[in-house]
């Protein structure tokens, strides 16, 4: 599978960059990304890094860059994350994220069961 991680990441940040119940913050991305690789490290050391780097302190650069570092599987972990925590306040949003990773599919198969019994008759 070819994921345009751009345009995901793109589609996701304007929904973390809002004011209100979907706005997370610097140390709060990092502790969700942490909870799929804890190697990255505090939100602290992680700026100190950067700037000693001299590399941008954007939330939506260093957000980025932590995304872009993820090997690919951590990278679905991550985004499955954020689609959990995101649904309930931003459903509509969150589907052009959906969109982005997974096409017009869905990310796992679905199962129908059928709501009512169904009689067997002998022949």
């Amino acid at each position: 599978m070819n994921i345009n991680w751009t345009s995901a990441y793109n589609r996701l940040f304007k929904i973390i960059n809002l004011e209100g119940d979907t706005y997370y913050s610097g140390p709060k991305f990092i502790k969700t990304a942490q909870e799929v690789d804890d190697n990255i490290p505090s939100y602290t050391q992680y700026l100190e890094m950067r700037k000693q780097q001299n590399k941008s302190t954007s939330r939506k650069d260093f957000f980025w860059d932590i995304i872009n570092d993820l090997e690919e599987q951590k990278r679905f972990q991550l985004f499955n994350l954020f689609i959990d925590d995101l649904g309930t306040y931003a459903k509509d949003s969150i589907e052009g994220v959906k969109t982005a990773l997974f096409g017009s599919g869905t990310p796992v198969p679905t199962t129908v069961i059928p709501q009512k019994n169904l009689e067997f008759r002998e022949a």
